[in-house]
């Protein structure tokens, strides 16, 4: 089973990133693809809540934990999602996409993806006028394809 990759953010610089508590609002876009494992990157100053017994841990607290964690996994399917501005011209849209192939979909922060250096596979949803979408939005509209596409029970 794919897991996900997010990062946890104050309110102030993104409102999405869910309740100052817990993780409720990346654990329910992420149900709707049948995830059950996930990587967050806590950058607010506050400790969230995981709850359930998902495979779901704080991998770090800063961009340094973030770049190891994905030099360690560089070697898996890792697909990094974005908006269109900011991947580059080879990145593939939502329908381009085989979600049988992808063991982790990383997702950006809300200033966009942190390069390490490994990026292969980048994917993002189109919008009129190339205007960037939040992290979450982008994570509930994959996650459903990701369902309709591989049929997850």
């Amino acid at each position: 089973m794919a897991g996900v990759v997010f990062w946890f953010e104050d309110n102030d610089r993104d409102t999405f990133s869910g309740r100052q508590l817990d993780l409720d609002a990346w654990r329910h876009a992420l149900k709707a693809g049948g995830i059950d494992k996930a990587r967050c990157f806590n950058i607010s100053k506050f400790d969230p809540v995981i709850i359930g017994d998902d495979d779901y841990t704080i991998a770090g607290t800063s961009k340094k934990d973030y770049i190891v964690w994905v030099d360690q996994h560089k070697h898996e399917n890792l697909l990094f999602v974005g908006s269109q501005n900011e991947c580059p011209e080879s990145a593939v849209t939502l329908k381009n996409v085989d979600h049988n192939q992808v063991d982790w979909y990383i997702f950006g922060r809300s200033n966009g993806i942190l390069k390490t250096g490994h990026e292969k596979n980048f994917m993002y949803l189109p919008t009129k006028n190339n205007l960037a979408l939040h992290s979450l939005h982008i994570a509930s509209a994959v996650m459903l394809d990701r369902w309709s596409a591989i049929g997850v029970k």
